[in-house]
């Protein structure tokens, strides 16, 4: 070998023990972790976990304890999935669901599959170590694993790691403990946050640590570090989380507290202008009378008034120790005028039940009879002066249990009533109440609910289209979802080519279901909006935009439905039902059909805990669009298609929603002559109409509007057929002077509204021509404007 070669080589080898030895001393100016205990690393770790928010169980499905991988917090990725591969679990050694103080146990594995990071700050790039948590996890979607359905991101409640609730520092890891496996004994963990007061950045001083298992404590800085062979660690309960409790303070101080809390975390205060310290003002008095004389009853009373001067239908007492309220309603509800009643949609109101043996059947009063007053108040004055004891929220749900109510009174109680029977002359009588609830169950928005059937049934109508009657979001879910699967599986083999579900006696439960169920209709996951809670760190409420309401597809995409769909909704549609009917609304999915919206309760719940066994619950968290806006709240979602509630429909037994439903799906699929036989069509004079004349009208089911042109000069002319309110699917027909269709239009995009127009239309100086409006089907009803102008 020439000598300069051997130089060469001679150099090389000289500069690779150089690198190794400053690799070695790079190691080895890392301070060694102190260890509390070394007993070769851990494990096996054992636990508790102590939950005190009832919601949690309640929405728990499957329980698991899971290693969590914890590579998304590292790297500060919040949309990191954990690797099938790293997941490895722990077994729940008692019962989750009825104790208080969860225990467990996990082997840890012993060449766990995780995500490497390099962590120690040596300036050198290393293999890196493996960083987990130990975490609560409901499994709820598929495989026994946690995939992106169940969760992402990092835990930031019931973890061995607590976490920032601060804006400015949110999710953060300021706490807690982390099991960190190093592959060998060349790795390094920080052993403190450094002056940013940040983990896993730059300034974090750090440690060396052995191969295998190390549990690191990071409630003192320096972080302490164990490898016992057996740890006890805790999963944390967020203070967030936890239900506030003046279960131990007297009524007043329970009160004053309670006050202060809503003050900040009810979720609509603006929205509603909630004056709390005039509601403390009013109430306060009230309350330390019931606290002198240890009156329960006295102090509920005065909570129960003070939620109805706030309106807010998720109001409740979860734990009521007392009778109080039952026996105030039973006694104030416990006479009824034999009659339930109806508002149409023209404003009259019909009896549609008579109570055999009942005031109202002695006085002569029989179903279908109009009630003109009440009370010696017009009707409707007397149905505006009613406060029903339900129904808070939507002005529709409001509305309906006024009309129920206003049959309702104590027994003994009498009114006079003003009344025409079908085809009789108004007469008056005076009626009494008596001991009767059949008409007061007959006028629920409940009646004929069958409590032991299952949330979710189904059947496939004479039509051909899939009926789902969905009664509740609080069932089992995975059977819930199994009988769903089961469903979409048979509307795939029929070729069902239309769904209805039928929410109309849904009073809620929990929206996970529901969103679940949505995902089928829709090929693309989609965020739904968000929602808001009160940040005691920024004393401002707010919706995390990394962690907003997704709807995912199905997980099976063979079940998935890309026809029309159709949602029947009512007052009984409550909470969770509104949430699940406003995510079918969005990209224009479903159509929503109904005579009344929904209930209009948008809040989500906590339940606070008072003296002597009683709770209340407050609405901390309010629903928002994408946009920011709160919805659902006290308007509830309005139907797209109004159905006209008309003397006919009430009276009989017919399910006239049912019908419009199946109506909308015929229109969508292009199917005429079905058995959805419209009403029979009556010719309504409308008068004369001009060009460059605009009128406004109401139709009603079954009707057509006509209106006579006689046009001044030859021409061309546009008419036009819009809904200013939006529900209203028009129809447009013209005729010439012998009644014969020149042309007609159901559906033309007008701006953001889809009604009828005929474009340059030829007439004829003095020769007129007949426009009739209507609506798809003859079976609509609603306001509509009509114009005719020259064409430009």
């Amino acid at each position: 070998m020439p000598k300069r070669s051997l130089y060469v080589v001679m150099v090389l080898f000289a500069i690779l023990i150089l690198s190794v030895n400053a690799l070695a001393a790079a190691q080895e100016m890392l301070p060694a972790a102190q260890m509390e205990a070394d007993e070769g690393g851990v494990a096996v770790v054992t636990g508790t976990m102590t939950i005190t928010n009832p919601n949690i169980r309640d929405l728990t499905v499957q329980p698991i304890i899971l290693l969590e991988d914890q590579g998304g917090f590292v790297t500060r990725n919040v949309e990191f999935t954990f690797p099938v591969e790293s997941q490895a679990f722990g077994a729940i050694t008692n019962d989750f669901y009825t104790d208080t103080v969860i225990t467990f146990e996990m082997n840890l594995p012993v060449a766990p599959q995780g995500t490497l990071h390099d962590v120690d700050n040596d300036g050198e790039t290393d293999s890196g170590v493996e960083v987990y948590t130990v975490a609560y996890w409901d499994n709820r979607f598929g495989d026994p694993f946690i995939t992106e359905r169940d969760g992402y991101s990092w835990s930031t409640a019931y973890a061995t790691t607590r976490t920032s609730v601060n804006p400015e520092t949110l999710y953060e890891v300021i706490g807690g403990q982390y099991l960190v496996y190093a592959p060998d004994d060349q790795q390094g963990f920080p052993s403190g946050f450094g002056d940013d007061g940040l983990l896993f950045t730059e300034d974090d001083p750090t440690v060396a640590i052995p191969a295998g298992w190390t549990l690191v404590d990071m409630e003192s800085e320096p972080f302490t570090y164990d490898r016992s062979h057996e740890v006890s660690v805790e999963l944390h309960e967020p203070e967030e989380l936890q239900p506030e409790d003046y279960s131990d303070m007297t009524y007043t101080e329970a009160f004053n507290a309670f006050i202060d809390l809503a003050k900040n975390e009810y979720a609509f205060t603006e929205m509603k202008n909630v004056d709390w310290e005039a509601l403390r003002d009013q109430y306060l008095p009230e309350v330390e009378q019931a606290e002198a004389n240890g009156d329960l009853d006295s102090f509920i009373l005065a909570l129960d008034a003070l939620t109805r001067d706030v309106p807010d239908g998720h109001w409740q007492f979860p734990q009521m120790p007392s009778n109080i309220l039952d026996n105030r309603f039973l006694d104030g509800t416990s006479g009824g005028y034999g009659m339930a009643l109806r508002e149409l949609s023209d404003g009259s109101v019909v009896v549609v039940f008579v109570t055999p043996g009942g005031s109202a059947e002695a006085a002569g009063i029989s179903v279908g009879a109009e009630i003109l007053e009440f009370g010696g108040m017009s009707i409707q004055d007397a149905i505006d002066a009613v406060a029903p004891y339900a129904g808070v929220g939507s002005p529709d749900g409001y509305r309906y249990q006024q009309v129920r109510y206003l049959t309702r009174a104590p027994l003994g109680a009498e009114a006079e009533v003003t009344f025409q029977n079908p085809g009789a002359q108004a007469e008056t009588a005076t009626i009494a109440t008596t001991d009767e609830r059949a008409s007061f169950a007959f006028g629920s928005v409940y009646r004929g609910f069958d409590n032991l059937a299952p949330p979710l049934t189904y059947e496939f109508l004479d039509s051909g289209y899939g009926y789902v009657k969905i009664t509740s979001f609080n069932g089992n879910e995975p059977v819930m979802i199994e009988t769903w699967d089961y469903f979409m599986g048979l509307v795939q083999q029929l070729g069902v080519q239309g769904i209805i579900l039928d929410l109309r006696q849904n009073g809620g439960g929990f929206s996970q279901i529901g969103d679940r169920i949505a995902g089928y209709f829709f090929d693309q996951e989609f965020v739904a909006g968000n929602r808001e809670e009160y940040n005691p760190e920024s004393g401002q409420f707010f919706g995390d935009p990394n962690f907003p309401t997704r709807i995912f597809p199905a997980e099976n995409p063979a079940l998935a439905f890309s026809g029309p769909v159709v949602v029947l909704v009512g007052p009984g549609c409550a909470s969770a039902c509104e949430f699940f009917t406003y995510n079918m609304s969005q990209q224009d999915r479903a159509t929503v059909v109904g005579q009344y919206s929904t209930a209009g309760l948008g809040g989500g719940w906590d339940e606070v805990y008072l003296p002597d066994g009683l709770s209340i619950a407050l609405p901390v968290s309010r629903p928002v669009d994408n946009e920011g806006n709160v919805i659902i709240e006290g308007t509830g979602i309005v139907p797209d298609v109004r159905v006209p509630v008309t003397a006919e429909d009430v009276i009989g037994d017919q399910d006239i929603v049912l019908q419009y439903g199946e109506r909308v799906l015929d229109e969508a699929l292009g199917v005429v002559g079905t058995d959805n036989a419209a009403p029979e069509i009556t010719q309504v004079d409308g008068g004369d109409i001009a060009v460059g004349d605009t009128v406004e009208g109401v139709i009603a089911a079954g009707e057509r509007v006509r209106y006579v042109l006689v046009p001044e000069a030859d021409g061309a002319i546009d008419i036009s057929l819009t809904d200013a309110e939006g529900a209203l699917d028009t129809y447009l027909r013209i005729y010439d002077e012998s009644d014969t269709l020149i042309t007609e239009n159901d559906d033309i995009q007008l701006g953001e509204q889809i009604n009828s127009q005929v474009t340059g239309l030829q007439v004829t100086s003095g020769q007129s021509i007949i426009i009739e409006v209507a609506t798809y089907d003859d079976v609509l009803a609603g306001s509509f404007v009509l114009t005719v102008s020259a064409s430009k």
